[in-house]
């Protein structure tokens, strides 16, 4: 643990003869830098490929497929003024 605290994941505090470690991030945060960790060294850095991946080895219901679509949409509207 005491390699996450330069790192910025924990923060420690001394009380007497003990070290207590914290999350210096988020879940969300945490989740976030995982996924793109993951995209960089498993995926070159190509996110097609890992959304194939995903997708080919990963049952999903018609709700998630629907929900992935409208944050797409989304996004194309924004990147498509």
């Amino acid at each position: 643990m005491d390699r996450m605290v330069p790192q910025g994941l924990l923060t420690t505090e001394k009380i007497r003869h003990l070290t207590l470690y914290r999350a210096a991030i988020t879940p969300q945060e945490a989740q976030r830098r995982e996924l793109f960790y993951t995209l960089k060294h498993a995926f070159n850095g190509a996110l097609t490929p890992m959304l194939q991946c995903l997708l080919e080895n990963h049952d999903i219901t018609p709700d998630q497929l629907a929900e992935l679509e409208e944050v797409i949409q989304k996004k194309r509207k924004i990147v498509e003024p």
